[in-house]
């Protein structure tokens, strides 16, 4: 699969990723997938637009942000702990 065809989402996770790793992402808070970065394979053949210098910076910030979000969402979930009073 082309990276320019995933979504961005997807696009998101994947940059912050070397091939080999792989981060769990949480749906729903009771089930959780696995994204992992097999390898980078080049495309033999195929033409490409140059991606607009301003488009492809606004991604690597976003990228950034929703790795720092992830690391804090992470650190939080680590040290959380539920206490649950039956009145």
């Amino acid at each position: 699969m082309l990276f320019d065809d995933l979504a961005e989402p997807l696009k998101y996770l994947l940059c912050g990723l070397n091939p080999g790793e792989y981060v769990i992402k949480f749906d729903t808070g009771n089930e959780q997938y696995a994204i992992i970065f097999d390898k980078v394979t080049p495309v033999v053949n195929m033409t490409t637009k140059k991606p607009e210098r301003d488009h492809v910076r606004k991604m690597l910030e976003e990228c950034k942000r929703q790795q720092q979000v992830s690391d804090w969402l992470n650190e939080l979930r680590k040290s959380a702990s539920i206490t649950i009073h039956n009145g």
